[in-house]
């Protein structure tokens, strides 16, 4: 759940002491159980009576670094807080997920709310409406209502020119850029264009016109903490009830900055629409008006797309970064990259055009195994969206699970199993080029779940692909890039929203060959 600036003081004094108190009183029940219903599942020691351990991993921005680590230590199935275990076998994950599960989804999805009152397609817990929601928004989100294609291909040449024009260094000119922002805007431009058929431009700008960037700070850490401190996400729900304070806790459509603002032209864009303001508004291929004729109303309308906005830029900007930050790191990858980069546009006959269609870019094999690698290191959807184990209980390798019990995905775990071969922790492109047809069709299984599974698998997987696809094949093709500080190449504001990436670019040489004739230069978009 997205939450203003406002929160951070609310949160600090909230968070510790009474926190604290109330788990020193829930303590008094335990000393005088000889067995707790989880004690047979192994995990850190404090994790069998707090949940205050898991919120000090979250505090040190250690949560990818210790889900790693309770895999190697404890195995397939761990305790992480008296009611809560991880799994990260993909057949267990498969089966919490998959369709007909009898695993209903958990409180944890509450924090996932804009609204006290009000859910959404990610948020829904309850599985008829959260299937019927989805069926309503899928056809929005699958990109075929809209020109897909050409919006990514010219938001990416728009990002390209400014990238020449402000940070390219060359001879005498060292400048670093930011690729963790200009990967975000550029995200955002595409995914609002996409829903609202116009974008918010904000790649012009040098700074974040909306404060969008600092509120998803703000929302993604405070969601983490929420969804494990379920007396919180209560007691500010219960604040929620009250107009004066609502409004000062939750985005609304009236804040200046932040989700709020963006919600705020959100609601106005959607109202417009409805109100047929504005010309050939009702004839515009998009999200919005895809939604609109599954009958939305306005709030509804909104709602979800302030959702897919958010949650689009997330998980799209992540894994361009991931993968990205993972070839800088990776010389020998990136040169057998730009290697077939250079052949395909010569072979495509396009020059120093950038016209080559992503059927071409999904087909290149060296391309497609460096996004799966850098999607399987860094998987882009790594919270626990933990769902409630149902009376009387289920067994689980071995072990027996209670009723009530919550169970969380390790997918950053499930990501580094054996299926992969060897060294599955290194990112290494080569092992997506085997010739092992059975062991490639298990590893690309396993790889999908990085973007859920089943009911719960992410709508706009189409979108992802096909922006990953271009923003890769693109940076790689007109660039070479060296990160500015190799000591702290990428740093991070939490596990989920990284920032930072700060490196150097410089125009490529090319030598490709086209008809026959030799042409040598710098790319151009």
């Amino acid at each position: 759940m997205a939450l203003g600036n406002s929160l951070k003081t609310i949160i600090l004094y909230l968070l510790y002491i009474p926190y604290i108190l109330v788990e020193l009183v829930n303590l008094i029940p335990f000393i005088f159980r000889l067995r707790f219903p989880l004690s047979e599942i192994p995990g850190p020691r404090t994790a069998s009576w707090t949940r205050f351990w898991w919120v000090k991993t979250l505090y040190h921005k250690k949560t990818a670094h210790e889900m790693v680590r309770l895999d190697k230590e404890y195995g397939p199935i761990v305790r992480i807080s008296p009611n809560s275990i991880l799994v990260s076998d993909p057949e267990t994950t498969r089966k919490v997920l998959g369709v007909g599960s009898i695993f209903a989804r958990g409180p944890w999805f509450d924090s996932l709310r804009l609204d006290p009152y009000t859910t959404n397609v990610v948020s829904e817990r309850n599985s008829k409406k959260h299937q019927q929601m989805r069926s309503i928004l899928s056809a929005g989100l699958s990109g075929k209502d809209t020109d897909l294609e050409l919006i990514i291909k010219k938001h990416v040449s728009r990002w390209i020119g400014i990238l020449d024009n402000k940070y390219t260094s060359a001879n005498d000119r060292h400048v670093t850029v930011d690729l963790s922002k200009g990967l975000t805007f550029l995200t955002l431009d595409i995914i609002t264009e996409l829903c609202l058929g116009e974008p918010f431009y904000c790649l012009d700008k040098t700074t974040d016109p909306y404060g969008f960037l600092e509120a998803l700070q703000t929302g993604v850490i405070t969601q983490q903490y929420i969804s494990v401190l379920l007396e919180l996400k209560d007691f500010l729900f219960f604040l929620g009830r009250f107009d004066f304070i609502r409004s000062r806790i939750f985005p609304n459509k009236n804040d200046e900055t932040g989700i709020g603002r963006v919600m705020g032209t959100i609601h106005n864009i959607v109202e417009r629409r409805l109100n047929g303001i504005g010309e050939k508004a009702n004839l515009k291929q998009d999200m919005l008006n895809s939604f609109l004729s599954k009958g939305l109303t306005l709030d509804q309308a909104s709602s979800e797309l302030v959702v897919v906005l958010t949650s689009g830029v997330v998980s799209t900007s992540y894994a361009a970064q991931s993968i990205i930050s993972c070839m800088t790191a990776n010389p020998q990858a990136c040169c057998k990259l730009q290697n077939e980069i250079d052949s395909t546009v010569a072979h495509e006959n396009t020059g120093q055009d950038s016209s080559i269609k992503d059927c071409t870019l999904s087909k290149m094999p060296y391309l497609q195994a460096c996004i799966a690698e850098g999607l399987r290191i860094c998987p882009p959807i790594s919270l626990l969206r933990e769902h409630e184990v149902p009376s009387p209980g289920v067994i689980l390798h071995g072990y027996r699970i209670p009723g009530g019990t919550f169970i969380g995905f390790n997918t950053i775990a499930t990501q580094l199993q054996s299926v992969y071969g060897d060294h599955p922790e290194e990112f290494r492109p080569e092992r997506w080029l085997i010739d092992d047809e059975a062991q490639l069709k298990q590893m690309h299984r396993n790889l999908e779940l990085v973007f859920g599974y089943s009911a719960s698998k992410c709508l706009g997987i189409n979108i992802a692909n096909m922006e990953l696809n271009r923003f890769i094949f693109e940076v790689f093709r007109n660039y070479k890039i060296t990160f500015a500080n190799p000591e702290s190449p990428w740093k991070a504001c939490s596990d989920l929203l990284p920032s930072d990436l700060q490196v150097k670019i410089e125009r490529r040489e090319i030598h490709i060959q086209t008809n026959g004739i030799q042409i040598n230069g710098i790319h151009s978009p």
